[in-house]
């Protein structure tokens, strides 16, 4: 075999790049591809703890029907968030019966049994301190809400924000204003709808949601450029609030700007892993959008 090389230096040259080579592949690309498949899986699990994280609480100025299928989606949210808030309250009680009555609530909301539910929650009213007696009555609200009960759900509301404000309680008053701006926004009521999201911006010129919110309602009322200030500031604040991008396309497709409605349209698709549906709905408006002259 050596004497093969040296009588053909071209056979000896070509042997030494193949070695080369298979040693770059051994010790160079190898561990890059490792590393590149190590860094692809970390950031499919961070994309994963984002999405379980993030709560977008959304009023997206779409059909009446996907309007109340994603404020369903809020409410679920919020819901959750106030079971585990109020859950805690409930589990410090020395009192068994307390933490009983809780889950006998939370029991009734999931089976949608809202009126058993309510009874119960009211019970739990004249002993819950401050914070947490505001939570109830959201609660309540919420129970409500979900049975398109507008006014009792305000009501409560209401009354949650009176108590969130006479003790300073700024994620309350936060809460109980979207939940308000959402109803209102439901009913038709924008100028009220716009003026609880401003008072929210208020409070923290930072809450991209807020802003999404308040587009949305801006929208709803067919003032188109304005929506679209405050949804970029909203993706601004938070640039992964893909439902905010598609909030825009429907605003710029109302607009009769269809090459932009397109752009913001895709932009959300890109950002699918933050879309309740991953991004069906998006992909159905671009259909409809094509098929438009």
């Amino acid at each position: 075999m050596i004497e093969l090389y040296q009588n053909n230096p071209l056979a000896f040259w070509i042997a030494g790049l193949v070695i080369a080579f298979l040693m770059c592949w051994f010790f160079w690309w190898l561990p890059k591809r490792k590393r590149e498949a190590q860094k692809q899986t970390q950031e499919q699990n961070q994309s994963q703890t984002q999405k379980q994280e993030q709560h977008v609480y959304v009023s997206p100025s779409i059909s009446p029907e996907d309007k109340k299928e994603i404020a369903k989606e809020v409410i679920e949210g919020v819901k959750t968030y106030l079971k585990t808030y109020l859950g805690d309250w409930a589990n410090r009680s020395s009192d068994e019966s307390r933490k009983q009555t809780f889950d006998d609530g939370i029991f009734e909301m999931d089976k949608k049994e809202w009126n058993k539910a309510i009874e119960i929650f009211r019970r739990l009213l004249p002993e819950a301190e401050d914070s947490y007696k505001g939570s109830l009555l959201n609660q309540i609200g919420l129970c409500f809400y979900n049975q398109s009960k507008f006014d009792q759900a305000l009501g409560y509301y209401k009354e949650s924000l009176e108590l969130a404000e006479e003790i300073q309680d700024k994620e309350g008053i936060v809460a109980n204003l979207n939940n308000m701006g959402l109803i209102y926004d439901d009913k038709e009521n924008y100028d009220i709808a716009i003026r609880d999201y401003t008072k929210i911006i208020e409070i923290d010129p930072n809450d991209a949601i807020a802003f999404n919110n308040r587009g949305a309602v801006y929208d709803g009322k067919g003032d188109y450029d304005t929506a679209i200030r405050d949804y970029n500031k909203a993706i601004e604040l938070n640039p992964k609030l893909a439902e905010t991008m598609a909030n825009m396309g429907i605003a710029y497709e109302e607009k009769g700007d269809k090459k932009s409605a397109r752009l913001w349209y895709e932009k959300a698709i890109e950002k699918k892993e933050y879309l309740p549906d991953g991004g069906e709905k998006v992909r159905r408006w671009i259909k409809s959008l094509k098929s438009k002259k």
